[in-house]
C-alpha cells in the first residue's frame, strides 16, 4: 500500500463530492438531532422517547426503501435518482427550520430517510465503478478521500466549537 502511487489527477473529481457528503451527513445526523431536542421536542421526558421513536421509525423506511432503490440502480437508472434525491434532499434541508411539531419532525425524518438511501446508494456505487479504473489502489483510493473528508469534518467542528465560546 502506497500513497504514492495513487494517480491524484484521477481522484481529484472524487474528492470534493465525497467530502461534502460527508460533511453533510455529519451535521444532518448531529445538527437535527440537536434541533429536535431542543426547539421541536421539548416537555420532559416524553422528548426522549419521541426522539427515539422518530429515529427508528426512520431507520425502518430506510431498510424498506433499499430494496427498491437498489433496483432502480441495478436497471441503469441511478444517476436519475441520485440526481433527484439530491435535490429532493436539499430543498428538506431548507425546509428543516420551518419544523415546529412532533408530526412535523416525523415527516421530515421519514421523508429523508427515503431522500438520503436514493442518492447515498448510487453515489457509492458511483465510487467502486470509480476504483475500478484503479487496478491495484482499491484500499489507498478509499482511505485517502476518509482521511480528506475525515479532516474536513474534523476543521468544521472546531470552528464551530470556536464560535460557540
Amino acid at each position: 500500500l502506497s500513497f504514492r502511487t495513487l494517480p491524484l489527477s484521477k481522484i481529484k473529481r472524487d474528492i470534493m463530492p465525497n467530502t461534502a457528503l460527508g460533511v453533510e451527513n455529519n451535521l444532518s445526523i448531529s445538527g437535527w438531532s440537536l434541533y429536535l431536542g431542543l426547539f421541536v421536542l421539548v416537555g420532559g421526558s416524553s422528548a426522549y422517547s419521541k426522539l427515539g421513536f422518530i429515529s427508528s421509525a426512520s431507520i425502518a423506511a430506510s431498510v424498506l426503501v433499499t430494496y427498491l432503490i437498489g433496483s432502480l440502480i441495478d436497471s441503469n437508472k441511478g444517476r436519475r435518482l441520485l440526481r433527484f434525491s439530491a435535490v429532493g434532499n436539499s430543498i428538506l434541508h431548507l425546509s428543516r427550520i420551518f419544523v415546529s411539531t412532533y408530526n412535523g419532525a416525523f415527516l421530515v425524518n421519514v421523508t429523508n430517510e427515503f431522500l438520503t438511501v436514493g442518492y447515498k446508494m448510487p453515489f457509492v456505487k458511483g465510487k467502486y465503478d470509480a476504483v475500478d479504473g484503479l487496478p491495484g489502489h482499491r484500499i489507498v483510493y478509499f482511505a485517502s478521500l476518509e482521511i480528506i473528508a475525515s479532516t474536513v469534518k474534523a476543521t468544521l467542528w472546531f470552528v464551530l466549537a470556536l464560535l460557540s465560546t
